[in-house]
């Protein structure tokens, strides 16, 4: 008998410690995705500004479209196309930021703005109570990934 309670006894240690780690595990592929659509729409972009001499690629239907003729799998994301550095308006001829929703509404982006030589990266936390991809993020803050 005593053997049996000490059986349950580890499989109820065992299951508190490991169930909260599982649970948090579909976070971080969300985050995962998030991050790895942001990078395919931005590699999308620089191939387009390269075929046109423009960002410019209309508003966030018109970009998708157009980008999923360079990568397919953008197609079905959920990446927004807006101008450099905020979260509205159609990306401009020489600047862009491409934003992907990841867990807990985390948000990633990649921005290029005008004038500057590479991309930035990073992510609005946007509430969520988990920093989760977001590196650096305190609660309620940005960060970078």
């Amino acid at each position: 008998m005593t053997e049996i309670l000490v059986v349950i006894l580890v499989v109820g240690i065992l299951a508190a410690v490991a169930i909260p780690t599982l649970l948090t595990q579909r976070e971080k592929a969300s985050d995962a995705v998030a991050k790895s659509e942001a990078s395919s729409a931005n590699r999308a972009m620089v191939i387009y500004e390269e075929d046109n001499d423009t960002y410019a690629c209309g508003d966030t239907a018109q970009c998708r479209a157009a980008m999923t003729g360079i990568d397919p799998v953008l197609g079905d994301s959920h990446v927004l196309f807006t101008q450099s550095g905020g979260s509205t308006g159609d990306p401009t001829p020489h600047g862009y930021r491409v934003t992907a929703p990841g867990g807990q509404n985390r948000t990633f982006w990649i921005d290029r703005a005008p004038g500057a030589g590479g991309a930035d990266r990073g992510c609005d936390l946007n509430g969520a109570t988990e920093v989760g991809g977001c590196r650096g993020a305190s609660a309620g803050s940005a960060g970078s990934w």
